[in-house]
């Protein structure tokens, strides 16, 4: 019977956090919030990453600029957990942190493993182009090694070959 009642107060606790975090937009949560990406506890890390998803989509670009080394930190630590919900939500607010900070986020998605980057790429949290573009300069100075340790006619073809993606100073 105590148990129903704390999860029935907690429950009601976290939809009050979220509808506080929706209607009054205080930037100084924001800190206050990154500040338990670290907890052992796996259901506190999973709401935390609700209300991030919650402040960068609600709040504006200009605020959030204040505190991307944190917003980055947390999506970084939070996009590896070992609970899929965290997972899930903090793909989504990947999604919408690099729809605000395009750069920024194209800087962030290349610094992921492969396997963080695949499950963006395949849920369409990610234009495939920033992909593409991360893949195609990594061949094409693959191929540009080649083509200078082995000038034959071939390589050098290769090399020339671009594929019409971005270059890789882009």
């Amino acid at each position: 019977m105590i148990n129903s009642a704390t999860k029935i107060l907690s429950e009601n606790g976290h939809e009050c956090v979220k509808s506080l975090l929706k209607n009054v937009r205080n930037f100084k949560v924001i800190p206050k919030l990154t500040d338990e990406i670290n907890s052992k506890n796996t259901a506190l890390r999973q709401k935390i990453s609700e209300y991030l998803c919650i402040v960068t989509d609600i709040f504006e670009p200009q605020i959030l600029e204040k505190y991307q080394i944190v917003l980055e930190e947390a999506i970084t630590t939070l996009i590896c957990d070992a609970n899929k919900e965290v997972r899930l939500n903090m793909r989504q607010t990947f999604s919408i942190y690099a729809e605000k900070f395009p750069h920024r986020g194209e800087k962030l998605f290349s610094n992921f493993d492969a396997s963080v980057q695949k499950p963006l790429i395949d849920e369409g949290h990610v234009d495939t182009n920033i992909y593409l573009r991360k893949t195609s300069s990594n061949s094409s100075a693959g191929r540009e090694a080649k083509a200078n340790q082995r000038p034959s006619s071939a390589s050098a073809k290769k090399g020339d070959m671009k594929g019409g993606f971005a270059s890789p100073t882009s």
